[in-house]
């Protein structure tokens, strides 16, 4: 149940920064887009105007502050973060292909998988330095702690 409870979490820590990032993006650039358009179709991503770029960028973006810091609070061990980055895109795939069809569009997929890449790198580094850190021994005995630190 933990798992797929996590998994639920990250997917929703995942759109809920998508559609925030893609609101203020929109809002800023004037764009009128459909935001479940933005997010889903793969037509969507190019360089060719505003909007596609805007989408690009919002993706991207979104993966990194939001899936990278979930990552890192609710998964926590660095060991699990491609797994779960991996789980995380392969839904949101299955998504775009059941919302427009098979993304045919080679940017999509360049996106998607730099953004995969980034979070994965990033929230392992950041979970491997939480793991690292020392475990304070407030409370025991200076002679405890100190033959716990010889050992």
């Amino acid at each position: 149940w933990l798992i797929g409870f996590q998994i639920l979490l990250m997917q929703t820590v995942f759109y809920s920064g998508y559609v925030f990032v893609l609101l203020i993006a929109d809002r800023v650039t004037a764009s009128h887009a459909n935001i479940v358009h933005q997010m889903f179709r793969y037509d969507y991503f190019n360089l060719h105007g505003t909007t596609g770029f805007v989408t690009c960028l919002a993706m991207f973006v979104s993966t990194i502050l939001f899936v990278t810091f979930g990552l890192v609070y609710i998964i926590g061990r660095a060991k699990k973060c491609l797994d779960f980055v991996g789980t995380l895109f392969l839904i949101h795939l299955l998504i775009c292909c059941f919302y427009y069809g098979f993304p045919a569009r080679f940017l999509w997929w360049l996106v998607n998988a730099t953004s995969m890449g980034a979070a994965t790198l990033l929230s392992e580094f950041l979970c491997l330095r939480l793991e690292l850190t020392e475990i304070p021994l407030s409370g025991v005995p200076v002679e405890l702690s100190s033959v716990a630190s010889q050992v």
